[in-house]
């Protein structure tokens, strides 16, 4: 009961600070759909319902495919001396919301075919390489 709440809490946190990021930023349509609904799943988690699932399936792949795709571009690019980065900083929310939902996933999971070895398998090979991109790019 204690990590739901704290789960939900993230995800508030999260809800909360997507909906300044609209207000703020001009390009929050790029970053913030993929972690808005990550968000609100948290707050909201009924795993046993098909759209519940669903949509954290379909958040935990792209934002695990989001996040290691601007990792690897701004890695890239961030040697370059004359080029700031301010969009970096879209990174953490997003590889959290993915963290977040693949987290909730993981904890909810019953293994019993093999199938689910492999889902299992993904969702923790998402949630390793997010936590890595949060801790990452988390602004110290």
């Amino acid at each position: 009961m204690i990590l739901r709440v704290v789960e939900a809490i993230l995800g508030l946190a999260l809800l909360g600070y997507s909906l300044s990021e609209i207000g703020t930023n001009p390009v929050w349509w790029a970053y913030v759909p993929v972690y808005i609904v990550p968000a609100v799943l948290a707050i909201i988690q009924m795993p046993r319902n098909v759209t519940w699932r669903t949509l954290s399936s379909i958040s935990i792949v792209v934002g695990g495919f989001y996040s290691t795709f601007l990792m690897w571009t701004f890695s890239s690019v961030e040697s370059t001396p004359t080029i700031n980065l301010e969009e970096a900083k879209n990174i953490p929310p997003i590889a959290l919301g993915a963290f977040l939902i693949s987290f909730i996933r993981l904890t909810n999971e019953k293994v019993t075919q093999p199938v689910h070895y492999v889902r299992t398998s993904i969702i923790l090979f998402v949630a390793i390489i997010t936590l890595y991109a949060f801790i990452a790019y988390f602004p110290f």
